[in-house]
């Protein structure tokens, strides 16, 4: 793809790059004007800057915005990323996504949303689990692999539930919090966060039935376990923690101005793992 790098005689600096190429470039007055390579339908100048709305289309050719960022505050204390904010007086005008990348090594892609004026970007949750992606469920008291046990331990009437799968009875629960949010069930939370123990994978036929939790393919439960739902990081996750932060705003390629982009985040004496 062609492009065309500017470079900055005040700053010293290479400045940005541009999604054209040209054989000459000059200015006429307070015009940038160029000649491309070959004309092919656009003349042999073409005017750039010249106000009509058209500032992202050279040759012709429409292109998107692209602003590339790094925030390296203080890069060696650790902090937790919060918001990402664009302030622009054309927040209509701007639609893109951004890349948010922590340390160089793992990142998210998401859509940037206006709200109250100011326009946000995509941060996510970190990648992995934290605490934050389990949810008590209750401490098991039996378990149960028939209907008539259950019913005949708990003093319940099962009719009408049809299930072949395990039956859990809890010595006390915490089931208002039940989801279909949830992807799996572990007795081990520390042991999925760091990723010595797997959980066990939901389907859709999880039941909560008269004080039961009723699941199917499940293994390794004993009594006196503490089980837990299991949710994925885009539900209950953290914000992510590092000491740098990178983002990628494709801003779209309509008529705009931004003025600043801003990222909100405090420091934390926690280390990456929780």
């Amino acid at each position: 793809m062609n492009r065309t790098i500017a470079f900055d005689n005040k700053k010293g600096v290479w400045k940005t790059r541009y999604s054209f190429f040209s054989s000459c470039i000059a200015w006429v007055k307070d015009l940038m004007v160029t000649c491309p390579t070959r004309s092919v339908g656009t003349g042999v100048v073409w005017k750039h800057d010249g106000l009509s709305g058209n500032n992202n289309r050279f040759y012709n050719v429409t292109s998107p915005s692209i602003i590339g960022v790094s925030f390296n505050d203080k890069p060696s204390s650790n902090k937790q990323f919060k918001s990402l904010s664009v302030e622009s007086l054309e927040p209509n005008n701007i639609s893109g996504i951004n890349t948010f990348v922590v340390n160089g090594e793992s990142g998210s892609v998401g859509e940037m949303r206006q709200k109250g004026g100011i326009l946000y970007g995509h941060i996510g949750a970190e990648d992995g689990y934290t605490l934050s992606n389990f949810e008590f469920i209750g401490q098991i008291k039996a378990i149960h692999s028939s209907q008539q046990a259950a019913e005949a331990a708990s003093g319940l009437s099962f009719e009408g539930a049809s299930w072949n799968g395990l039956y859990i009875e809890f010595y006390y629960t915490e089931m208002n919090a039940l989801s279909g949010g949830a992807v799996g069930v572990t007795n081990s939370p520390q042991g999925v966060k760091n990723e010595s123990a797997i959980p066990t994978s939901l389907d859709i036929n999880l039941v909560l039935y008269n004080g039961m939790l009723l699941l199917n393919n499940v293994t390794g439960l004993n009594v006196g376990d503490n089980l837990y739902f299991v949710y994925p990081s885009s539900v209950n996750g953290e914000s992510p923690k590092g000491q740098v932060a990178d983002v990628t705003l494709t801003l779209g390629s309509n008529d705009f101005e931004v003025h600043a982009v801003n990222l909100e985040y405090s420091p934390t004496n926690l280390d990456h793992s929780n």
